[in-house]
């Protein structure tokens, strides 16, 4: 039952997750420094907290592929590969004790927060080679989800250390 109650959690996180423009997203992204990056040519997908939601999860699936494409990375749909890879999401709500209560209720506001993790790791070892976490305030409208998660996937990506910058 705990197990069933988290994955439903877990799938809310980003199915109402828009409130911040992608111009407000923190991303933090954690680089071994010692992985030789260049070295490493394909990846397989393992099992993460991913999103119930089937059409949430395929886009965000689709959109890091997208950016494991662009730093020349080949999908396998099993392993043996270089790396696996698994993303995971959470929600949870925050009350800012330091505003001032609510007159009517008496209760301090509520602030609805989501966290994206992105984890990629050594297929062999399974030691931890790229972390990415993003964590911004939520929102109900969903009308910019798909550009607020495409943001933030090429925000972490930026940090690949093989990826070659963009010319002006």
């Amino acid at each position: 039952m705990k197990l069933l109650f988290a994955m439903v959690i877990l799938s809310l996180a980003l199915s109402d997750a828009t409130a911040a423009a992608p111009t407000d997203l923190r991303v933090k992204v954690r680089v071994d420094k010692n992985t030789n990056f260049s070295a490493l040519h394909t990846y397989a997908w393992t099992r993460g907290f991913a999103s119930l939601d089937p059409e949430l999860d395929t886009f965000i699936v689709a959109a890091i592929e997208r950016e494991l494409a662009s730093v020349g990375l080949i999908r396998q749909e099993t392993e043996p590969a270089d790396i696996v890879v698994s993303y995971g999401t959470v929600r949870r709500s925050d009350i800012d004790v330091g505003a001032k209560r609510d007159r009517r209720s008496g209760v301090y506001p509520e602030i609805s927060t989501g966290t994206f993790n992105l984890l990629i790791r050594e297929a062999y070892t399974r030691r931890e080679i790229l972390r990415a976490r993003a964590e911004v305030p939520l929102d109900v409208d969903i009308a910019h989800l798909e550009e607020y998660l495409d943001a933030m996937i090429a925000r972490t990506f930026a940090h690949y250390p093989t990826r070659v910058p963009d010319s002006p």
